[in-house]
């Protein structure tokens, strides 16, 4: 089921999370935190968002932002997941429902 779209009112802060995905890990190393960060800040700027504060833990993200467009925060949070599955692939079999491997031992989308 898909997720419903945030209710974004231009000009006021709002509280976003980005996860990993099934919680897994989004961050491995230091240089991880500083990666983000530094894209964190490209794309805010990029696409008009002020970001007052975002906390890092190990595998989610909180951000508080106010948007100065109607889709800033949408394009912000697309970004930020593109870009921080490029650096966390690592090569793991996806696990289905009952924690049993799946059959290809490819890369999966394990994170963001």
């Amino acid at each position: 089921m898909p997720r419903h779209a945030r209710i974004v009112a231009v000009g006021f802060p709002m509280h976003v999370i980005l996860r990993g995905i099934d919680r897994t890990a989004m961050f491995f190393a230091e240089g991880d935190y500083r990666v983000f960060s530094g894209t964190l800040a490209a794309l805010a700027e990029s696409e008009s968002v002020r970001v007052h504060a975002y906390v890092l833990m190990t595998n989610h993200v909180h951000l508080l932002m106010t948007p100065a467009t109607e889709r800033g925060p949408a394009r912000l949070m697309k970004g930020l997941g593109q870009r921080c599955c490029i650096w966390t692939l690592p090569m793991q079999t996806r696990r289905d429902a009952l924690g049993t491997e799946g059959s290809s031992p490819t890369r999966s989308r394990k994170t963001c």
